[in-house]
């Protein structure tokens, strides 16, 4: 979906005005309600909906170094779509890295926790990352160790925020 709306340069994120649902996510994607937590039909919503793209817009333009991160379920397996992304990316923003990691089901038994870097393309990197505790449910980990082994990897980018207006 991700990689859609980059191709597409959002032009279909946003359903059509009066309907709450983006028909071609669900035709797609499989994904019935893409902003269960907003109302689409909501002109305040769609206000700040298009503030947001157009300042995603400027950040892509920008000359400035951008981190994006990307962290996604094991339900949702992003290795396969992981070069055509950082290629996007690369032609929208080329000096824009993409830190990805790939959630795999929490540790069991003797597993260990662990954090492994499976590819790489230019200087965008994917790990796979075996947490010690599931988010699924709480949407953060419950085990601190998880959450300090993703900070450790953002960290090493050492970071100067700006706040993008």
């Amino acid at each position: 979906m991700i990689q859609h709306v980059l191709e597409s340069d959002f032009a279909d994120f946003i359903p059509p005005a009066g309907q709450e649902h983006a028909v071609v996510y669900r035709d797609r994607f499989g994904l019935n309600d893409v902003f269960p937590h907003v109302d689409l039909t909501s002109n305040e919503t769609r206000t700040t909906f298009n503030r947001r793209i157009a300042r995603f817009r400027r950040i892509l333009a920008s000359r400035d170094a951008t981190l994006f991160v990307m962290v996604s379920r094991a339900s949702i397996p992003i290795g396969w779509h992981f070069g055509p992304l950082v290629d996007l990316l690369m032609a929208q923003s080329p000096n824009a890295e993409l830190l990805a990691i790939q959630l795999l089901p929490p540790r069991r038994g003797g597993e260990s926790v662990g954090m492994e870097l499976v590819q790489r393309r230019e200087q965008s990197r994917l790990y796979d990352f075996r947490p010690a505790s599931d988010e699924s449910a709480l949407g953060y980990f419950p085990d601190v160790i998880d959450e300090l082994m993703i900070l450790r990897l953002i960290y090493q980018y050492h970071l100067d925020l700006q706040d993008a207006q």
